[in-house]
């Protein structure tokens, strides 16, 4: 059956809060497609985020139900591909594939445990932005 959950991902960061003024001046660098994706056990998935110039960083997280965010990969723009961590860095159904303009995370073979909400976020090394959350 399918597992689809619409979760609320919260981040703490130390981040001085930001005016209406100073808003408007801050343009979208990141860009993931959003929403909910309805797949089965086995399934193969590919969750896309783009991203334009000004990104430096970039990162996946993936949040289970009741539980806090955890980090499953982080990009550095002048670095050759993203690394994998903890737990995801021994389980080859979790890859990444780097491009210039995008980091698309792949999963093979879903399994109900990967039912989450994955968010891509990017940074300029003075903003951090959440531009979507996939829930899966």
């Amino acid at each position: 059956s399918d597992f689809i959950q619409m979760l609320n991902l919260l981040f703490i960061f130390s981040v001085p809060p930001v005016t209406p003024a100073q808003s408007a001046d801050l343009k979208s660098f990141v860009h993931q497609e959003s929403g909910f994706l309805s797949a089965h056990v086995g399934d193969n998935v590919t969750l896309r985020c783009f991203y334009d110039d000004d990104v430096q960083l970039l990162y996946w997280y993936k949040q289970t139900l009741g539980q806090k965010p955890r980090l499953i990969s982080y990009f550095y723009k002048h670095a050759k591909n993203a690394a994998l961590t903890d737990k995801f860095k021994n389980d080859p159904r979790f890859t990444t594939e780097t491009k210039c303009g995008h980091n698309h995370l792949t999963i093979y073979d879903l399994r109900i445990s990967d039912s989450a909400t994955y968010c891509c976020v990017g940074s300029n090394f003075f903003h951090f932005e959440f531009h979507g959350f996939t829930s899966l």
